[in-house]
């Protein structure tokens, strides 16, 4: 029998056991709930070992990749009752620039997916600022142009060469009001322009898109 290591959606892996006979619906609960408290073993102990890391990968990541993987949230999946986020960086062992990252508060739900220039370690260094500038003012409160502006900031302050585009989204868990900001090239030649571009600011109500 196989049963799921899960936390909130966030499956951790599967736990194999080998019964002399098939258990009854009490027994399938009690391999559940073990499975279950188990996940929790797992999420408390990862942040101090490297095994779970070796049981996950059948082939080595290559540099920019391995740093890439340390900016992603701790759980790639959240499951709650007004929500659930999924994602995954594809292909796994050779990644550069792309990563998301989000954050649950008492009220609301946070989500960036952010996209740094090229495939290569460079990238990856770019895309490690810009997600520690929208961490940092993040957690100071900000809102989301805030938050925009100071990653813009950040990259342009530390002289990276190089743009990330990107999307910010805070929804609400008390109405589902969504506010989305979305930065992106200014045209074909705007690399530069891209870090000055005035920012998009939608609030999706209900009833429609106020802009």
């Amino acid at each position: 029998m196989v049963a799921p290591v899960t936390n909130r959606g966030d499956a951790t892996g599967l736990v194999e056991l080998f019964l002399p006979d098939r258990p009854d619906d009490a027994g399938m609960r009690q391999i559940a709930a073990t499975a279950h408290a188990l996940a929790y073993i797992v999420i408390a102990n990862r942040s101090f070992t490297d095994v779970y890391q070796w049981g996950c990968r059948t082939r080595p990541l290559n540099l920019a990749a391995e740093v890439q993987h340390r900016l992603l949230p701790a759980s790639l999946v959240c499951e709650a009752a007004q929500f659930m986020v999924a994602g995954a960086l594809e292909p796994a062992t050779h990644v550069g620039g792309d990563t998301f990252d989000y954050v649950v508060d008492r009220d609301t739900m946070q989500l960036s997916v952010t996209d740094a220039m090229g495939h290569d370690v460079e990238a990856a260094l770019l895309a490690t600022l810009a997600v520690g500038a929208l961490r940092r003012v993040r957690r100071a409160g900000a809102e989301l142009e805030e938050q925009a502006v100071e990653a813009n900031q950040a990259i342009v302050d530390n002289g990276r060469r190089g743009f990330v585009t990107g999307q910010l989204l805070r929804v609400s868990l008390l109405d589902g009001t969504t506010e989305f900001v979305s930065r992106e090239p200014a045209d074909d030649d705007g690399h530069d322009h891209l870090r000055r571009r005035s920012m998009e600011r939608k609030i999706r109500r209900r009833g429609g898109i106020r802009r």
